[in-house]
């Protein structure tokens, strides 16, 4: 999982894959550590990535929650703010780091993420439609003691050790 929200030569990164996760995805009964297939997972561990083997569903569904979600997420913050406060608003100076940062990707190109959306429309809708519960559950408990269990519950995110995070 590598990338970044700016495309072309100029913008080329030598260190994009280091400790990058990449999946591969073989088909039933593949050895993709032998032949050819073994070369290449050397080749791309060479360039920093580390590499796994995921069935092709569950790498579907993964990637709808730790990539095409977030992009989405920033897609949405970045276009409501523009309607909010208008295209010539310095937000991100005004806003910080956080802000900069959860609305970083939302620079990606629609022709890259247009085809995402339709390849796996049904795993990013059902993150979408998730995100979107937990989003009105912590709306409607702003002046709740359920707000402070949903903060805890994020925090778990970051507790895990790296070892064990799937």
């Amino acid at each position: 999982m590598a990338g970044k929200e700016q495309s072309g030569v100029d913008f080329a990164d030598p260190d994009l894959f280091q400790g990058a996760a990449w999946f591969f995805t073989p088909v039933h009964g593949q050895n993709i550590y032998s032949g050819m297939g073994g070369e290449f997972l050397t080749w791309v561990e060479k360039i920093g990535a580390r590499t796994g083997s995921i069935d092709a569903d569950e790498h579907d569904k993964l990637c709808a929650w730790i990539s095409h979600l977030p992009q989405m997420i920033s897609t949405a913050l970045a276009a409501t703010l523009v309607d909010e406060y208008g295209d010539e608003a310095p937000l991100l100076e005004a806003g910080g780091r956080a802000l900069r940062e959860m609305t970083r990707i939302s620079s990606s190109p629609y022709s890259m993420w247009r085809d995402i959306a339709i390849t796996n429309k049904r795993n990013l809708q059902d993150a979408l439609h998730k995100l979107e519960q937990r989003l009105a559950h912590i709306r409607e408990n702003l002046s709740t003691k359920e707000l402070a269990v949903e903060f805890e519950r994020a925090h778990h995110l970051r507790k895990i050790p790296p070892s064990k995070k799937k």
